[in-house]
């Protein structure tokens, strides 16, 4: 029986997606593991990843360094897909409100209200095959 015949907990399952709506799944799965692994590099204390609060939305990656907690949303984007975007450049606002939402219940439910909140895209750059070529972060500024 194919995988997409009926539902349940795989995520190809669950929305039916297609072999390149899975294979853009399992991209941001590498790419999210790619971030964490370099911010573990960097002394940075990943606290949680894909996050999710119900009905705001998930957090990708969850992080802390010294008093700031850092909200990272990882975004990848392969280079020679017309997409149209960089992975720095496809954060929307209503996405950065969501997350910033999402944040908030966060830290109320970790009582973590000494901290600074930051809001962060990770862009990675992927090659034809999936392999990381460019990783870097971007602050978001909340306007």
């Amino acid at each position: 029986m194919p995988v997409t015949d009926s539902g349940g907990s795989c995520p190809q399952r669950r929305s039916g997606r297609s072999k390149t709506g899975f294979q853009a799944y399992q991209n941001g799965l590498s790419a999210e593991n790619l971030v964490c692994h370099d911010l573990r590099r960097h002394g940075i204390t990943v606290l949680e990843q894909r996050w999710s609060a119900a009905h705001l939305g998930e957090i990708d990656i969850i992080a802390t360094s010294q008093k700031r907690l850092m909200l990272i949303e990882v975004k990848a984007r392969r280079l020679f897909k017309q997409t149209g975007l960089l992975a720095n450049e496809a954060l929307t606002a209503r996405q950065a409100h969501r997350i910033l939402q999402s944040g908030l219940a966060y830290i109320q439910s970790r009582q973590l209200s000494e901290y600074i909140v930051e809001l962060w895209l990770a862009s990675c750059q992927l090659d034809r095959t999936g392999q990381l070529l460019e990783l870097a972060y971007y602050p978001y500024l909340v306007s």
